[in-house]
């Protein structure tokens, strides 16, 4: 484990997260507007806004824990999945009453975790395919 990684991965996780938050909130907004007369939305807006939020949760923490393995300089799967968790507590804590977790809150912790692994994964599978690439290079001359 690398705690500088950590310690930077978990800031640009939140910063991120924020950010992916503003566009969750925007189009919301919209959505909730513009598609308040839809029986099909009416009926189920919670279910949508529940998927549309969860899928927008995994991006940032798969982004964050590529962002982890991108510095981190060994571990990278590791290291995304312990982001991936720690970011992923912090802003259900910071968003429920102390002891209030429910099983989602336990789902989507644990969900985070293995989002921040599928990040720090892409990014060994990236890091492979550079070095594959340039030992072709090397081979080939070109």
């Amino acid at each position: 484990m690398d705690w500088k990684s950590l310690i930077a991965g978990f800031f640009a996780t939140l910063i991120i997260g924020l950010l992916n938050l503003v566009v969750f909130t925007y189009s919301s907004a919209y959505t909730g507007t513009y598609a308040g007369n839809i029986d099909f939305f009416i009926a189920n807006r919670s279910q949508i806004y529940f998927v549309f939020g969860f899928v927008t949760f995994c991006c940032t923490m798969s982004l964050g824990g590529y962002v982890t393995a991108l510095m981190a300089g060994q571990k990278e799967v590791l290291n995304g999945a312990i982001v991936g968790t720690l970011v992923g507590g912090f802003s259900l804590f910071g968003s429920t009453a102390v002891g209030d977790f429910s099983l989602t809150s336990v789902v989507l912790i644990v969900f985070s975790g293995i989002c921040g692994a599928v990040g720090g994964g892409i990014r060994t599978l990236v890091k492979k395919r550079i070095k594959k690439r340039q030992l072709r290079t090397e081979k080939t001359g070109c």
